[in-house]
């Protein structure tokens, strides 16, 4: 947990490691059923398809390579987290006490670096260009995602502990400039209140409307009104608004208006980094849209065209009603449904769709919440608590 936290991208090594641990011991006690086959079936379909768009991406050049790796680690981590009911025999109470110390560890090493960075005005590793803290957004935001398992552990031996525990990561993530982590976790807790206070019902809503949003991201951009940032002049020179947000809002539209020129098949994938933008700079040292459109609903629809963004949105809705309907308990189904929604928000708003760590760090999250959730105590309206 410590190499997560401090160095988000090892999600991928530990990942693969993770996986080769529990197919050891399902070697030795054979106990795997896929439970949850929409998922498994829906996920094969997505890889499939990914292959298939490679045959007409606009830069093919080490296309099959990035594709037959995102594939294993798709391949790899939708199998431990839907494949192995091996997980549940793991002795969870190690688990539990090694994850909760691991993550204080990494948050007291992110504390550090942050007061470094505060006192010294220069990062403790990596670069910056004018805040220093900003090499500490990913840290922050696998720290706002992990920290919803931590706090479920924690919670069930004192709620109160758990509550200060979620007051102090959220100041933790306040100090530091990523938007993202804060949005998550706020996002999280409140869809953990919907699911407690509004029921079953409410949280299937949910999955039905944030996989409707995945296929219409584009007219959602268009209806806001975003498009007027697109280009140097306007908007994007005038307004008050943050330049990040500014920079989001250009890039969105922009993908947008390519959205538009293929709408159905898309520009194939991996193919965002190479769409034409020279005229679009923003300034001389500016792209429009650098290497993708930070945005996973967008990016689908843009290099996968109608029919990858609908595949996604089955897979989507898949885990999000697996979430909310898998426990009478609102509580439980509700902190299941938070990180899921904390990822969410920010695949939409940050980090590439194909990025590695990206995708490894979805899967360890499900693993580690499945632990978290397995130690809850089984009530007599819910006594089948496993995910």
């Amino acid at each position: 947990m410590v190499g997560i936290i401090v160095a988000p991208k090892l999600s991928v090594l530990e990942l693969i490691v993770m996986c080769s641990a529990v197919i050891l011991l399902a070697i030795k006690k054979p106990n795997i059923s896929f439970p949850y086959k929409w998922f498994s079936y829906l996920l094969l379909i997505f890889i499939v398809w990914l292959g298939v768009t490679s045959s007409w991406t606009i830069m093919p050049e080490g296309i099959a390579q990035k594709f037959l790796r995102l594939a294993f680690l798709f391949i790899v981590g939708g199998f431990i987290t839907t494949g192995f009911s091996v997980l549940r025999k793991i002795n969870r109470d190690e688990i539990k006490i090694g994850f909760v110390v691991g993550f204080l560890l990494g948050v007291g090493v992110i504390c550090f670096a942050t007061a470094y960075a505060l006192i010294t005005n220069s990062s403790l590793w990596g670069g910056y260009y004018f805040e220093p803290l900003s090499t500490l957004n990913n840290n922050a935001v696998v720290i706002a995602l992990f920290s919803w398992a931590v706090l479920i552990i924690v919670a069930n031996y004192s709620i109160k502990y758990a509550a200060m525990g979620f007051v102090i990561v959220l100041g933790l993530l306040l100090s530091l400039p990523s938007l993202a982590a804060t949005g998550a976790l706020l996002i999280g807790a409140l869809v953990l209140l919907s699911r407690k206070v509004g029921g079953r019902r409410v949280g299937v809503l949910f999955a039905a409307v944030a996989a409707l949003l995945i296929v219409l991201a584009p007219n959602v951009i268009k209806i806001s009104g975003a498009t007027t940032f697109a280009s140097p002049e306007g908007q994007w020179a005038t307004s008050s608004i943050p330049p990040s947000v500014r920079h989001r809002l250009a890039m969105w539209s922009f993908a947008t208006e390519k959205i538009n020129e293929k709408p159905w098949l898309g520009w194939g994938f991996g193919a965002s980094r190479h769409i034409p933008q020279e005229d679009r700079r923003l300034a001389p040292n500016m792209e429009i849209m650098p290497l993708h459109p930070h945005n996973l609903a967008l990016q689908a629809r843009l290099e996968l065209g109608l029919l990858g963004s609908l595949i996604l949105a089955g897979l989507v809705f898949s885990v999000f009603y697996r979430l909310a309907t898998f426990t009478n308990d609102g509580w439980i189904s509700g902190f299941a449904m938070a990180p899921a929604a904390g990822w969410l928000f920010v695949a939409n708003v940050s980090y590439g769709m194909w990025q590695s760590w990206w995708i490894a760090l979805a899967f360890l999250l499900a693993i580690f919440m499945k632990f978290a959730l397995a130690s809850t105590q089984r009530s007599v309206e819910s006594p089948d608590t496993d995910l």
